[in-house]
């Protein structure tokens, strides 16, 4: 993943180690802005302590087990850029194969200031929540575009198994309560932080 944000002045990387402090340490001579989390606590968690000290214009979130395509990155600021003059939007990546619009995606920081203590991601989830991003852009009008051009690769576990890890294996024990949790929402017509 790391290997695939281009090296600009404009774009700062943050990683938040879940429990990982081999990961931490390894990082440690790659330039990277670096938090580790000493309890394994999901990405929910990890993805909302790195957003909250954020102190950039935008951001873009993402896993460890994506790639972004050549371009990616530049094309989706630039399309923030044409659709949201007012930093107040979010632009969806797209990826390799069928997967949430929001999953990985850019936001700005108008946007960003709405949410709690900037937590982005409904704290009550441990690691499906993008799609409440989604639903809050849809019921706040014209909030949302795709980027096309802004392509990223998923290593998914059931392909890519030699790259399971303990957020995957975590991942899969809380997908049934996240996608119960997202569906019990969903029907009662809140979503985060509008209800």
């Amino acid at each position: 993943t790391l290997n695939s944000i281009p090296k600009a002045d404009n774009i700062y990387v943050d990683v938040v180690c879940d429990g990982d402090s081999d990961t931490f340490e390894f990082l440690a001579g790659w330039g990277v802005k670096r938090m580790l989390v000493r309890e394994h606590s999901g990405a929910v968690k990890c993805r909302n302590l790195a957003i909250a000290n954020c102190v950039v214009d935008g951001l873009i979130y993402a896993t460890d087990d994506i790639t972004f395509d050549p371009g990616a990155i530049e094309s989706a600021m630039n399309t923030f850029n044409q659709h949201f003059l007012d930093d107040d939007g979010v632009v969806g990546f797209v990826q390799d194969l069928s997967f949430h619009p929001t999953g990985v995606a850019l936001v700005g920081k108008k946007f960003l200031d709405r949410y709690p203590k900037r937590q982005l991601f409904c704290p009550q989830y441990y690691h499906f929540a993008a799609q409440e991003v989604l639903r809050c852009c849809e019921k706040l009008g014209k909030k949302f575009v795709a980027d096309t051009n802004a392509k990223v690769r998923h290593l998914r576990p059931a392909v890519y198994k030699q790259e399971v890890d303990l957020t995957h294996i975590e991942a899969r024990k809380f997908k049934g309560r996240d996608l119960g949790l997202n569906l019990r929402r969903t029907e009662a017509g809140v979503v985060w932080p509008l209800g």
